[in-house]
Parts: structure tokens; sequence; C-alpha cells
């Protein structure tokens, strides 16, 4: 004999059943979509940083390279200067050897203003020093020349300056190669974030 109380504790049974799979089936869907979210989120923050570590090591890469060419070319003026023997052209030698002192000047401000971690405050300090000490022998040298001072006098402050110009492109290689080694470290970490990013994209796909 059918018994009507047992039918409907039936129906409700089934219907809580129901209604706790639908429960379950979505609250795993809103953690699928909070985990890709979530992933997504990381890629995009990993990527913006990564853009940025890149941009300012390039940016340091070329203020660096301003820097080496300044230099370069003061001691080419100074050269050139020496060679001249017409005193208007060497004048106009003198005003560029001054203006690449301006460029290099402008390429190191804008060094110092990207920021620093340890090694590279260690590098502008030995920078900063062996300016101070090269710049007066160039500059006295570049008087000398305009003073048709003797050859023999110009020659031994031209030595010294050239020395000091060595040390400070030699500290400048080590500065590009600590930014080479910069940016190849933030390759490696933008690799390791892509791969926890695309495991983390994954895990919903492992509860399914």
């Amino acid at each position: 004999m059918h018994n009507p109380a047992v039918a409907r504790v039936r129906a409700l049974v089934r219907d809580n059943t129901e209604l706790l799979v639908s429960a379950g089936f979505l609250t795993v869907l809103a953690m699928m979509f909070a985990l890709v979210f979530a992933a997504l989120i990381q890629l995009q923050s990993g990527n913006d940083s990564m853009a940025r570590l890149v941009q300012v090591s390039n940016s340091k890469t070329a203020a660096a390279h301003e820097m080496r060419d300044a230099l370069r070319l003061r001691s080419n003026s100074l050269k050139t200067m020496r060679l001249a023997s017409d005193r208007f052209e060497r004048d106009e030698e003198y005003q560029q050897f001054i203006s690449h002192a301006g460029k290099y000047r402008r390429a190191r401000e804008t060094l110092v203003g990207l920021g620093m971690d340890a090694t590279e405050r260690e590098i502008h300090g030995q920078l900063a020093a062996l300016t101070r000490e090269a710049q007066p022998w160039s500059d006295n040298a570049a008087q000398m020349l305009m003073d048709d001072a003797p050859g023999t006098e110009v020659s031994s402050v031209m030595e010294q300056a050239e020395l000091l110009q060595g040390m400070i492109l030699g500290t400048l290689d080590r500065l590009v190669r600590h930014e080479q080694e910069n940016a190849v470290g933030a390759l490696a970490t933008s690799r390791e974030h892509y791969r926890s990013t695309r495991q983390l994209l994954l895990t919903p796909v492992s509860y399914t």
C-alpha cells in the first residue's frame, strides 16, 4: 500500500540532493573562475614588473654608452687640438671638448636618477671618484694646448688624462656587464613567473 508520507519524504530527499549537487557544482565553478582570475592578475602584474625592469636596465645601459662615447670624444678632441696648427680650428675643437663634458654629465645624471642597487652604488661611487680625478687633467691638457704650452709638458698631462679616462671606461664596462646580468636575471624570473602562473591556471583542470 502506497504511503503518502513516505513519498513526500523521498521527494524531499531527492530535491535536497539535487540542490546540494547544484550548489556544489556552482561552488566548484566559482572557485575555478576565481583561480583563473587570480592567475590572470598575477600574470599581468608580472608582465608589467618585468617590462619596467627591462626598460630601466636598457635606459641605464644606454646612459653608460653615452658616457663612454663622451669620454672617447673628449679624448679625440684633445688629439685633434694637438694636431691643429690653426688657432681658430683649435678653438673650435676646444668648444667641442667642452660640449662633450656636458654630454657626459647629463648621461651620468640620467644614470643616477634611474635608481641603484648595491652593486650599482659601488660602481657609481668609483665613477664619481675617477671623474673628479680625471677632469682636471683633461681640462688642464686642453688649456695648455690653447696656450701653446711646450709639447713635453702637454704630453705628460695628456698621458695622465688618458690613463684615468681608461680607468673610467673600464668601470663603465663593468656597469654595462652588470646591467646585462640584471636583464638575464629578469628573463629567468619572468620564465619562473610564467611557469607558476601556468600551473595555477591548470589547477582547476585537475579538479574536473
